[in-house]
């Protein structure tokens, strides 16, 4: 193994053998091939093998390593094996021709006016860099291919510590460089499979002493019988014949020892079979949980590798099914991965497939159906929300369909053909015969509606465009004539006035349809094929896609000759097809690079983002109707199906103007109510994310906490201003009683199951009130010794628990609050916020000294149980409705989620806040987990695992295939991961 590869072209020689010189000096192992390669070695091989061994390559960058093709080659080399790279300069070369890998990493700069000391000195500290991981990286490098050389031989796979210790490589790669390669997370993944298969072997040596420990119980149990029979045989000698007695006393007394033999042995076989039965049980969970995290870890790689987010979703599906029933401890792990596939941009999955290159697709008006059209003449119509239900298909081409539309009020569907028809397909009747038309000569390559639906175009290679009346199909179309060469695309300008046609003569036309006798507008620029045009929903641009890799964005209020277009370059290859969001704010790309572009209209200087899936170029791109879906159709054979809104992303909330302190669950989860620092309060229904919050007016300071009385009604909020106000929130416009006599900042509120509020004030006070009677004097505790940062009703109402900038928690009897009550004192900093379970017997308390605690309230000298030692302060902690979970909120903009019942397991941590969190609260069905934010947001997530396991389950379109489950998933029998959809037809057919 060597500490660096350098990588070099051959005019550079002379610097290399500097650079060698001196790192070598330095105690650095340098492989470099002009005295590595044996001179009858192989060359590429050796290169290869120099590669694999090396913890870093260096990559001296000039023109002349910028033109050699097999610098390139050791570029490409390295990115496969996912080595740390070094980019140094030796001289200045074009930019543009710099490899992306290399071009987004910092450069060290060696040329002839740089400090050669000082860059050496650099170059030496990057590679010290985390050095054990990347040692790590290079060894399991190493023996991946090492396995992959000897054809996944079993017996090169890791085991034992090897294996744990490559497991946490594995997990802990995320904040490390150089990552993983898929190859190594395979190789892995086969080793654990490999050790699982060694364990039910294991398992089955115990089964099978088990068996033995059966069959001696029996033989001790025949020698019992044997026993008895002896000694009846013993009675009859001793009244036949004295002289036996002896002889039979004898074999009695082997008999009895037989006997207890015979008890024992059964004794310890009843033993040994529990014991072997817990065993087994243990190794199966142990084996289940392992299987478990290995699934979820493995998702994310496969994201990263290909994109295919379909198959990750099934995997970490299938991993939380497995945990749920071993009743694991990989929940943090199998979050995180379903949070991370179904919260991105980019989920897709495989709509349909067909048997040929797909080449056009559309979405129907309402967004249920989407057709899609093959290089066979074979059209699919596809249910969007139905994944049981089979595609509709339409037949009658001969041949290439390049185009197809949907009309506006989605009753008829049209297409054109390379059989140089066109047919017009009555989606009601799909069975109906089409309507066909024959008038162009050739191949018909575009076809679309008017936004009115009275008309649609047509055109091809004849260069003809003729316009259809669809109220009577039969009659003669309107032709327009004037493109030079075979006409690609079509596309009406909203308003229906404006027809524009793209094609094959490098043109843009726009023809006038009020007078289409005029010439039409001519629109040049580009350099190839125009292949795509569409109009933005304003009508105010028109974006074209060509064969000259660009999109160009011509401005429809100024058409002037001297007004050049903007021009988008992306795309590596001729762009297919274009088409605007319906509400004009994003525009996509299709292309024969096999990707899709999304551009920010707001921002064209950004860079797009690029959805990555098909496997071949890609010929039609379509948005869904409300713009939350994208539809593909590729030579690869499928149509893909994007949801651009992510699946699993928070609902935040916005409007407060300030940081947003306290939350609060209405008993019947239709309503939450934030409070904030801005002096508002915002009542926000759940059930509608869109709608407009309530605002609540009245309080002069920051609003510090809030509480829904038991019965839903009146709404409690604390404040700086030193009041409490309830609300009554059935009619916002009654003006909210006002409690007063507390002196300082009333930092939080709380109501009993009884309908008794609390109060607790920076005056190191709790009051205790009486809210449907306002002339009685309320009960005030004291004892604290500094203010009162929080209080908590336990369920049962029996215990008022307090927490304190004093550090200590007091336990307050309801049934006689003016005892002194019991003190809960440990932590190190202020307590700042204090949640009981929901059985009232287990009491968390949070504090700025980073730790959560967990009481037993029905044995305060019990020790308690840290949760959590963090170096952040705690704001907020709450437990979900069945006393699983406790999320926390953190000064340093996180939430934790922890498993009460395995509290040394990993949280859930959910980051989308940009500052820190002060509350978090539960909904009464603990669906949805709250937060708020110093970010002046208010945050909704999916709070249950099982109900991202859920959401997977309604995205996906299938189940894993045979060979998918014997691959991830082993010898375990096949189930259906999603149970709402079909067992996978493979495995029907095994």
């Amino acid at each position: 193994m060597t500490d660096v590869f350098i990588s070099y072209s051959r005019k550079d020689k002379e610097f290399v053998q500097k650079l060698h010189e001196v790192l070598t000096e330095q105690g650095h192992q340098v492989w470099v091939d002009w005295e590595d390669i044996p001179l009858t070695s192989d060359w590429r091989e050796e290169i290869r093998h120099g590669m694999e061994e090396t913890n870093a390559v260096i990559f001296v960058i000039s023109p002349d390593f910028l033109d050699s093709k097999e610098c390139g080659v050791e570029v490409k080399l390295a990115e496969e094996y996912n080595k740390r790279l070094i980019p140094i300069v030796y001289r200045d070369g074009e930019s543009s021709k710099v490899p992306h890998s290399l071009a987004s990493l910092n450069w060290i700069f060696f040329r002839e006016s740089d400090d050669f000391d000082s860059a050496v000195e650099t170059l030496s500290q990057t590679m010290d860099t985390d050095l054990d991981w990347v040692r790590a990286h290079t060894r399991l490098l190493t023996r991946t291919i090492e396995w992959k050389d000897r054809d996944r031989n079993d017996s090169y796979l890791l085991r034992g510590d090897d294996l744990r210790e490559a497991e946490q490589l594995r997990l802990t790669e995320v904040e490390k460089k150089p990552k993983l390669t898929a190859l190594q997370q395979e190789y892995i993944y086969a080793s654990r499979q490999r050790a699982m298969k060694i364990q039910r072997l294991i398992l089955g040596a115990v089964t099978f002493g088990f068996a033995v420990a059966i069959i001696l119980a029996f033989v001790a149990f025949f020698q019992f019988r044997e026993a008895e029979t002896q000694r009846n045989v013993a009675d009859k000698a001793k009244e036949t014949a004295v002289s036996e007695r002896d002889r039979a006393a004898t074999a009695e007394h082997e008999a009895r020892i037989n006997e207890q033999h015979a008890i024992a042995a059964e004794g310890t076989a009843v033993t040994e079979r529990a014991i072997a039965i817990d065993q087994r049980e243990k190794a199966v969970r142990q084996s289940q949980i392992s299987m478990a995290k290995s699934l979820a870890a493995l998702s994310i790689p496969i994201i990263e590798g290909s994109n295919n987010t379909e198959l990750a979703a099934l995997l970490a599906t299938e991993a939380e099914n497995i945990n749920r029933l071993a009743e694991g401890n990989g929940y943090a792990l199998i979050d995180n991965s379903l949070r991370k596939i179904l919260g991105g941009t980019t989920f897709n999955v495989v709509l349909g497939q067909h048997e040929a290159a797909v080449i056009a697709t559309a979405f129907s008006p309402d967004g249920k159906t989407v057709a899609s059209a093959d290089d066979d003449g074979i059209i699919h119509l596809w249910a969007v929300f139905d994944p049981s239900a089979d595609p509709i298909t339409l037949t009658g081409h001969e041949g290439r369909i390049s185009s197809i539309a949907f009309s506006p009020d989605g009753s008829r569907l049209i297409s054109g053909g390379d059989d140089g028809t066109i047919r017009v397909w009555d989606v009601s009747n799909p069975s109906a015969e089409p309507k066909t038309l024959t008038d162009h000569e050739g191949r018909v390559l575009a076809v679309t509606f008017s936004p009115d639906g009275r008309t649609f175009a047509s055109a091809g290679d004849d260069t003809a465009i003729r316009l259809w009346d669809t109220t009577d199909i039969s009659a003669s179309p309107i032709t327009l004539t004037g493109p030079e060469d075979t006409v690609l695309s079509l596309a009406y300008s909203p308003d229906g006035q404006i027809l524009a046609a793209a094609g094959a003569d490098e043109t843009v036309r726009l023809w006038d349809l009020a007078n289409p006798d005029l010439e039409p507008v001519i629109l040049r620029g580009h350099e190839g094929q125009v292949f795509s045009v569409t109009f933005s929903p304003d009508g105010q641009t028109l974006a074209s896609a060509s064969f000259d890799k660009t999109i160009r964005l011509w401005d429809m209020t100024n058409l002037d000759e001297e007004t050049a277009p903007e021009i988008l370059r992306g795309h590596d290859k001729s762009v297919t097809s274009v088409t605007f969001s319906p509400d004009g704010q994003t525009l996509a790309s299709a292309s024969f690079d096999e990707t899709i572009m999304l551009w920010d209209m707001n921002n064209l200087k950004a860079d797009p983002t690029i959805l990555l899936g098909h496997d071949n170029w890609i010929g039609s791109v379509d948005f869904s109707p409300d713009g939350e879906m994208l539809i593909s159709a590729s030579a690869d054979k499928t149509v893909r199906l994007w949801n651009l809104i992510p699946l699993a992303k928070p609902i935040v909330h916005r409007g407060h103007e300030d940081w947003v302190e306290a939350l609060a669950f209405s008993p019947d989860g239709k309503t939450l109510a934030s409070a904030s620092d801005d002096t508002t309060i915002r009542l926000w229904d759940v059930s509608n994310p869109t709608s407009q919050p309530l605002v609540l007016l009245g309080h002069e300071a920051s609003i510090r906490s809030l509480a829904f009385h038991p019965q839903g009604r009146i709404l409690a909020s604390a404040s700086d201003d030193e009041t409490i106000k309830l609300w009554d929130i059935t009619d916002p416009d009654i003006q909210p009683t006002t409690l007063t006599g507390q002196e300082g900042s009333i930092l939080s509120v709380a109501f009993s199951p009884d309908g008794t509020l609390a109060s607790a004030s920076t005056d190191t006070t709790i009051w205790l009130w009486d809210i449907f009677t306002p002339s009685s004097e309320p009960v005030i505790l004291r004892g604290h010794k500094d203010g009162v940062s929080a209080v908590a009703f336990s369920p049962d109402g029996q215990t008022l628990a307090s927490a304190s900038f004093d550090k200590t928690i007091r336990l307050w009897d309801m049934a006689d609050p003016t005892r002194d009550p019991k003190i809960l004192s440990g932590h190190e900093g202020g307590v700042l916020s204090v949640a009981f379970s929901p059985d009232s017997k287990t009491l968390a308390s949070a504090s700025n000294d980073g730790n959560i605690r967990l009481w037993d309230v029905t044995d305060p000298s019990t020790k308690p149980i840290i949760l959590s030692k963090l170096e952040d302060q705690i704001f907020s902690i709450a437990f979900s409705p069945d006393g699983q979970v406790l999320a926390s909120a953190l000064d340093n903009g996180t939430i934790q989620m922890w498993q009460v019942t395995d509290p040394s397991s990993d949280p859930i941590i959910l980051t989308d806040h940009t500052a820190r969190v002060f509350s978090v609260a539960f909904s009464p069905n603990g669906q949805i987990l709250a937060s708020s934010s110093a970010d002046k947001t208010v945050r909704l997530w999916i709070a249950q695992l099982e109900t991202l396991s859920n959401l997977a389950c309604q995205h996906v379109r299938r189940n894993l295939s045979f060979d998918e489950w014997q691959r991830f998933v082993g010898d375990e029998p096949y189930r259906a991961t999603c149970p709402n959809l079909p067992i996978h037809p493979t495995v029907l057919e095994k």
